[in-house]
């Protein structure tokens, strides 16, 4: 969302592993996502499935499948890593109450190092609803799905940097002046 105006509704997989300190978010077909955008990857469908992948080297990827392009967007010192496990639990405070897939879902969140709100909503039972970023004038909205949650160990080459991905993107990312 940009100045209140949806641009786009997509489905995706949030993949977290923090005990090897590594994640993977993959934006389905007709993404608009502003990490994903702007480097070229793929200039004939910017809209075809995109992944960030976070490394345990603290570094994030920007990865087009389709079209087999991947660079390094950023990393530790812009602020580019997963989120920690216990970032809700420090000095969050409940900012919103809404009703989301049929669950009555609270949401906590707090100033992140990059956005002006990070809030994560779960419903009494600790499963989370959604999701909720503002960075700048975009706002993300990431709706989960309690069916598909899976706390099985997941498998490595999930969060696989393709080998031949080691190039800087062309617009590496900048994060926004704090306020």
């Amino acid at each position: 969302m940009l100045n209140g105006k949806v641009l786009s509704k997509n489905n995706g997989t949030w993949y977290y592993d923090w005990t090897n300190k590594r994640a993977r978010f993959d934006h389905g077909e007709g993404q608009t996502n502003n990490f994903c955008g702007g480097q070229g990857l793929s200039p004939k469908d910017p809209r075809a499935p995109c992944s960030l992948i976070f490394s345990p080297e603290e570094n994030m990827y920007v990865f087009y499948p389709k079209s087999y392009t991947c660079c390094r967007l950023c990393g530790k010192e812009q602020g580019c890593t997963i989120l920690k496990p216990d970032w809700i639990h420090k000095d969050s405070k409940l900012l919103y109450e809404e009703k989301i897939n049929g669950d009555n879902c609270y949401g906590y969140g707090k100033k992140g190092a990059v956005t002006t709100y990070d809030v994560m909503f779960s419903d009494v039972s600790g499963y989370f609803c959604r999701y909720h970023e503002v960075v700048a004038e975009i706002v993300h909205n990431l709706t989960f799905y309690r069916e598909s949650f899976n706390f099985d160990p997941l498998p490595d080459y999930l969060f696989e940097v393709p080998r031949w991905c080691n190039e800087i993107c062309p617009h590496p990312y900048t994060p926004p002046p704090l306020h």
